[in-house]
């Protein structure tokens, strides 16, 4: 996953089926360049989150939710 904000887009949610479960994204900006991901990661899989702020997060099955700043 990769959440990138551009123009005047301050949230965003994406969600699909896979052969392991659904898989979901959604994240909020909020004031002063702050940003709140909220994933979800099908059982038995696992997924790769690259922040706006260029840190990577490798994430397991389950709920997460991650806070990072966005680069501007």
């Amino acid at each position: 996953f990769r959440p990138t904000p551009v123009g005047d887009l301050t949230w965003a949610s994406y969600s699909k089926e896979t052969p392991a479960g659904k898989a979901s994204i959604k994240w909020k900006l909020r004031r002063g360049g702050r940003m709140r991901i909220c994933m979800r990661v099908p059982r038995g899989s696992s997924a790769t989150l690259i922040c706006p702020d260029g840190s990577t997060r490798e994430l397991r099955s389950g709920w997460h939710m991650v806070r990072t700043r966005v680069n501007k």
